[in-house]
């Protein structure tokens, strides 16, 4: 039963159609076009405004119009007018819509062929501009004249003429709201010159409003003579078709009634209704036009959510510094073998290190000395290296200790196979002077520093399957292990290719430690919903306490490094 109703409605909307055509006085007819613009339906309407092709799906339109052309009572000739139309959205890059129309007119003596190619481009969310670039060829055959004199200036240079055609358009929606543009022979003047004014510049213009299934339009035209207004009237049953009633002035009524044959083709039916003071009009015009939808209209597919990183460790870092009460500023500052990057606050460090200054203690220390204290030193710095696996040792030295350091160096080599982790530095003369600022004799002093980020930001990246990443709309939220939404991204149009999350909330705020995922919702521009998940980007958090002190013994200084670690998403 649900397959055969759509068919009932049909058959009654095409009765109604006919019905409505003999009340308005039988199927007499003018051979004009009304042009409306803003109608993405009508199976001709690229051709009228190029910029609708975007919206169109891959389809194909054929049809024939025959009609009498009168220009004394009782006195007309035939035209028969053949058309094609195709077009597919989205085969360019860029999302760039073509398009094609060829039309051919024969009347008797009088003939005409025109090919177009059209493109059109939605640079915004419903919208779209259009070009249209053809060739019309326009006469007479020579060979049906009787008695013409060959010559005749008029006809001596050839009866018929090939002219380029120009064409542009523009095509908005808002709300109910539709907009259409569309200029024919953009390239050529209205009326001038004997032969161009066949070739008039031909200006459409259209407003609709939809309210419910009946949308009304106001039609604006210039055809090359006079300005012209008139009005469609159009009722749309989507699972049937379209009954359009036009008029314009000082031309026939006309009369549209669209079918829908399936999912993919449908059929229109046309015939112009003259009444009286219709300019020229005759009887006999009607047009059968077929339309098949070769494909759907593009839509974007469901993208892929790629992270440059899958992780971020924020450092937040509480140095603790202490010294006894009998230590002295003045007292330490004489001991060279205090490490400047060590104690330095404004240049802070997270590696494990030691550091031993190279060189004598004073002037009056004794080579055997110097020596001898080298080798204790390289006992110890071997010992720490054996016990620490992650430890690093550093022998500060100038131009003039550097032999000191290296005598260290080799000295630590004779004792452990881990001496490939001690490099001497050299140190800038007049710098690296130690700073013991945060050092009070009897007292704590605690400073926290700003928080480190293992990567500055998170870049999202978003890759589609598809030609096209238009979209109606599109939101993007990030979720923390609760499904609590902490920071979100809203746009319309095309999909971005890549985002980036400084790891902070809508309110700036740092996020806290935890799983977090990026949801991402796109409508897309048949209005059908897409829905995609991330996987989990994890947060870590690293509380990391620093003690600095001084032992007994003012030559070594130890620091004492602990960690706490906070990822499940609660402090």
């Amino acid at each position: 039963m649900r397959n055969r109703q759509p068919r009932k409605d049909g058959i009654r909307f095409l009765v109604f159609g006919l019905w409505l055509l003999g009340m308005m006085g039988g199927l007499q007819a003018q051979g004009y076009q009304i042009w409306n613009s803003a109608d993405r339906q009508y199976p001709w309407s690229s051709e009228i405004n190029p910029a609708i092709l975007p919206f169109h799906s891959t389809q194909i339109s054929f049809g024939l119009k025959v009609y009498h052309f009168g220009f004394l009572p009782n006195s007309a000739f035939g035209i028969r007018e053949n058309r094609i139309n195709a077009s597919f959205p989205f085969y360019l890059p860029y999302d760039i819509a073509i398009g094609g129309a060829l039309r051919y007119f024969s009347a008797g003596l009088y003939s005409e062929v025109a090919a177009s190619v059209l493109l059109g481009y939605e640079i915004w969310p419903a919208l779209s501009i259009g070009a249209k670039i053809g060739l019309e060829r326009r006469g007479f055959r020579a060979g049906d004249f009787v008695g013409f004199d060959p010559n005749d200036p008029l006809l001596k240079r050839g009866l018929a003429t090939v002219n380029l055609n120009l064409g542009v358009g523009a095509y908005y929606e808002m709300d109910n709201w539709r907009f259409g543009l569309g200029v024919d022979h953009a390239n050529r003047p209205n009326v001038g010159r004997l032969n161009q004014a066949i070739y008039p510049r031909e200006i459409s213009a259209s407003i609709a409003y939809r309210y419910g299934n009946i949308t009304p339009t106001l039609l604006i035209r210039d055809d090359g003579v006079r300005w012209r207004f008139g009005m469609i009237i159009t009722m749309t049953k989507s699972s049937v078709g379209q009954l359009r009633l036009g008029y314009e002035h000082s031309m026939p009524i006309k009369v549209e009634a669209q079918l829908n044959l399936n999912r993919n083709s449908r059929l229109d039916y046309v015939v112009d209704l003259p009444k009286e003071g219709t300019r020229g009009a005759s009887a006999g015009t009607q047009e059968l036009i077929y339309t098949h939808i070769l494909g759907r209209r593009p839509e974007i597919g469901e993208p892929v959510i790629l992270f440059t990183t899958n992780k971020l460790e924020i450092l937040e870092e509480t140095v603790y510094r202490s010294m006894t009460a009998d230590l002295r500023i003045e007292e330490l500052r004489a001991f060279p073998e205090l490490i400047p990057e060590y104690m330095n606050t404004t240049e802070p460090h997270n590696e494990n290190m030691l550091v031993v200054v190279a060189g004598p203690l004073n002037k009056f220390e004794t080579r055997e000395g110097r020596l001898d204290r080298h080798r204790r030193l390289a006992k110890s710095i071997a010992k720490y290296l054996e016990t620490i696996p992650t430890l690093n040792a550093y022998l500060l030295a100038e131009a003039s200790t550097l032999k000191d350091a290296r005598e260290i160096q080799r000295a630590v080599a004779r004792l452990t196979a881990e001496a490939t982790r001690v490099q001497i530095v050299k140190l800038v003369s007049g710098k690296g002077k130690s700073d013991f600022r945060g050092f009070q004799p009897g007292r704590i002093s605690i400073e926290r520093k700003k928080p480190k980020l293992s990567a500055s930001e998170l870049g999202i990246y978003l890759e589609v399957p598809t030609k096209t990443r238009k979209t109606l709309h599109w939101q993007m939220r990030i979720l923390n292990a609760r499904n609590e939404p902490v920071a979100t991204f809203l746009g319309s149009g095309r999909l971005p290719y890549r985002l980036t999350w400084n790891w902070r909330d809508d309110r700036g705020r740092l996020v806290q430690p935890g799983r977090y995922i990026c949801d991402l919702r796109i409508m897309t521009t048949s209005g059908r919903e897409r829905h995609v998940v991330s996987k989990p980007v994890q947060v870590t958090l690293i509380r990391r306490h620093v003690r600095i002190h001084f032992k007994g013994d003012p030559e070594f200084k130890t620091s004492q490094t602990e960690e706490e670690r906070f990822s499940s998403g609660e402090l």
